[in-house]
């Protein structure tokens, strides 16, 4: 796979930091680095999907991995996510990412990720109070679940506690 992600001269495979005017925001990790771009908040992603703000005001994203791999990720400043160092999913002719590698230092590892792929659409913490019991949880559309659950996806539902940040892994469950 195209390191592209890892470059720091382009935004792709990026999470970008900006002021609302269009401006790399103050604090980014990335200002006054020679050949890099200011607005880089985090690198190394490899399709992002969805992105969405925990009660807690954390930020998180899931992506699709390459075969299975797909990523529930805590976005961090200044974190390299490792695409495509390292990954928990295959090449789709089934051969490894890079060296094999699905940890390396320097390099954050997902909050959760999924084998088989389910192909995440988006994500939404739920803050409603139609449903009392849910608020806080996370929930990730799924394309693809369980080889075609139906024509039209699922949905996983993840249990906090997300108000006080993820601290232990977290379980996800069909909906």
């Amino acid at each position: 796979p195209w390191p592209v992600a890892q470059y720091l001269d382009t935004h792709l495979g990026k999470v970008l930091r900006i002021t609302r005017d269009g401006k790399p925001a103050p604090g980014n990790p990335y200002i006054g680095q020679a050949g890099a771009l200011p607005e880089i908040w985090a690198r190394g992603l490899r399709s992002p999907e969805g992105l969405a703000f925990a009660p807690d005001g954390q930020l998180y994203e899931v992506e699709h991995g390459p075969r299975g791999g797909d990523e529930f990720n805590l976005i961090k400043k200044g974190a390299n996510y490792g695409w495509p160092v390292i990954s928990h999913g295959i090449d789709y002719r089934g051969q490894p990412i890079g060296d094999d590698k699905v940890a390396l230092p320097g390099m954050e590892q997902p909050v959760h990720y999924w084998l088989p792929s389910i192909a995440p659409s988006g994500l939404a913490f739920y803050s409603g109070d139609a449903f009392p019991r849910w608020r806080g949880d996370l929930f990730v559309g799924a394309n693809m679940a369980d080889t075609y659950l139906s024509d039209y996806g699922s949905a996983y539902l993840f249990y906090g506690p997300f108000t006080t940040g993820v601290t232990t892994p977290v379980t996800s469950k069909k909906t």
